[in-house]
């Protein structure tokens, strides 16, 4: 979806592709590793950001599902994203956006737009994403599911890991629902293809030369876990006392460290979407974030 914000500004939110229909995107909000976020799953923030915005476009990735490209064509790396993110916004004139919304996995193409020298983004919102640690739950098991995504590029193997697949992963105890498996494996895909730890640098650039950030985790996160999401929050400049915290009931118990270019938000209780089971907090502070930093352009 592309957002026109306030009337003047590009506002962009990357949404993974099956449930979008028109044929334009892009608010590429990613695919997490246990289910896929769909735009029903988002309906509160939109129809509140929709109060503010003067127009709204959504927009679509090339299809998902493997029977309609052919594996090894469109293998959803963090680079395939980002430049299939870029050749849209050009196709539709688009220079520069306001806000970049990412969640999950979609933190690795989105960490490519922010830092593209052809392409101005002026701030970045994470919404449980990815960090730079194969500590990360759901990657604690990179050799098991790098192989799974191998297979899955090959065409007969393909056809059978859509019957054994979910087994393999609840076999194999990786913390993702199977009950649509092309979804994980679509994630993990990124995820396998993004050179994880490379992303420590690319967020330390981004900190040192002060680009607005606001960043919202979940401590009980099965996909993520707290102790790389709060090493994430550290290597972007604050403390754990500067951090604002939010009790299981989306009660502020701890009013953190906010400033113009960067604010980090804990959930005790927000799984791996924040932005659905405290979805007023995540609205106004995303409000609040975009009009404060529209000041600052």
């Amino acid at each position: 979806m592309l957002f026109d914000h306030f009337g003047q500004q590009q506002f962009v939110l990357e949404e993974f592709p099956a449930f979008l229909q028109s044929p334009a995107p892009m608010y590429n909000l990613e695919t997490s590793l246990d289910t896929i976020v769909t735009i029903e799953t988002l309906q509160h923030q939109i129809a509140e950001l929709q109060k503010q915005l003067a127009a709204l476009q959504e927009s679509v990735h090339p299809e998902t599902y493997f029977s309609v490209y052919k594996p090894g064509i469109f293998r959803f790396s963090d680079e395939e994203k980002a430049q299939l993110t870029k050749d849209f916004l050009a196709a539709i004139s688009v220079s520069q956006i306001d806000a970049l919304v990412v969640h999950s996995s979609g933190i690795y193409p989105g960490l490519h737009l922010c830092l593209d020298n052809n392409l101005l983004v002026k701030s970045l919102i994470m919404l449980n994403p990815g960090t730079y640690s194969y500590d990360m739950k759901a990657v604690r098991h990179i050799k098991f599911l790098r192989r799974i995504v191998a297979g899955s590029e090959v065409p007969v193997i393909m056809k059978i890991l859509e019957y054994l697949g979910p087994i393999l992963l609840k076999l194999g105890k990786v913390p993702v629902r199977t009950d649509n498996f092309l979804d994980p494996l679509l994630s993990a895909t990124t995820m396998i293809h993004a050179n994880i730890p490379e992303a420590k640098a690319k967020f330390l650039h981004l900190s040192q030369k002060k680009f607005p950030m606001l960043y919202a985790f979940s401590k009980d996160d099965k996909l993520i876990g707290d102790k790389c999401s709060y090493e994430l929050a550290n290597l972007l400049g604050v403390s754990n006392a500067e951090i604002y915290t939010y009790d299981k009931d989306g009660i502020m118990i701890n009013e953190g460290k906010n400033c113009s270019v960067l604010k980090v938000m804990s959930f005790e209780k927000g799984s791996h979407y924040v932005f659905w089971k405290h979805a007023d907090i995540i609205h106004r502070t995303i409000e609040d974030f975009l009009r404060r930093n529209m000041i600052n352009v």
